[in-house]
């Protein structure tokens, strides 16, 4: 609820980055992955779409073994979309990578 991305390891079961806030204290509904380029899309109840890069990320991790890699949201961040009244509840990312988001519209 506090619209920050955290970005586990399940196998090793702890924590890869420190956590990064994203969403404006607002809920995080929605997250997908990119095929194979290291994006992290995420969409929220603050009616935006932040666009992440985690590849930096998978480099480090195989310089550091599994210790936790910090980076600054500036580091990560590829950009904000909003829309117009719209929570995002759901990403997806296509076969060709394009980003598909739905949600509620409010007026």
């Amino acid at each position: 609820v506090d619209g920050k991305v955290i970005v586990f390891d399940i196998g090793q079961g702890q924590a890869l980055t420190d956590s990064f806030a994203v969403h404006n204290d607002q809920p995080v509904y929605g997250l997908a992955f990119s095929r194979g380029n290291g994006i992290l899309a995420s969409g929220g109840a603050d009616d935006k779409i932040a666009v992440h890069n985690l590849s930096n990320f998978a480099s480090e991790m195989e310089t550091i073994a599994h210790s936790k890699i910090s980076s600054k949201p500036s580091d990560v961040s590829l950009g904000d979309y909003y829309t117009k009244s719209t929570s995002v509840l759901h990403l997806s990312f296509t076969r060709r990578n394009l980003l598909l988001g739905a949600g509620n519209f409010d007026q």
